[in-house]
């Protein structure tokens, strides 16, 4: 059995900093939808986490540090199941482009996992915040099978 050293720390964390809940949308990938190309995701998930700054010289190492974006690390609560976990560019089939919506209705795209604990219940990720609404196209499930909503194009959503 492996020592959760977040596990330990969290109360401690939460007496000071409060987690959030966010809305998480996760991507399915792209599909061809009535002749064009759309990303889909999966329909919107509730997580709890909460944000912390990024350091300077962790934004210089990553070759971020000119960059004229909010980027932010995030701390959420993790799935170990491989195929729901937030992370971009990792997961099976290299699906990218996962979404977390905060309190305020602010969209952070996720573009780097910074630790990856998800066995033990929690992974930090590298947001940047989206200055524009994007406009997702949510894949409904009718089954346990991948299938799209009744109408077959999926559903827009601006959230």
């Amino acid at each position: 059995m492996s020592l959760n050293l977040h596990s330990i720390v969290r109360h401690a964390i939460n007496a000071n900093y409060q987690d959030d809940s966010f809305t998480y949308y996760r991507s399915l990938g792209q599909e061809n939808v009535n002749g064009l190309i759309k990303a889909l995701y999966a329909p919107a998930e509730t997580i709890t986490g909460n944000f912390q700054s990024e350091g300077d010289s962790t934004l210089d190492h990553a070759n971020l540090a000119g960059q004229n974006s909010t980027v932010r690390k995030l701390y959420i609560h993790a799935s170990n199941d491989r195929e729901s976990r937030p992370w971009s560019l990792y997961r099976p089939l290299a699906r990218s482009g996962d979404y977390i919506v905060d309190k305020f209705g602010g969209y952070w795209l996720i573009t780097a996992v910074l630790e990856d604990f998800s066995d033990a219940g929690w992974v930090c990720v590298r947001c940047t915040f989206q200055t524009d609404t994007p406009q997702l196209t949510i894949k409904e499930n009718d089954d346990e099978e991948n299938t799209e909503n009744e109408n077959g194009t999926g559903t827009d959503t601006n959230n």
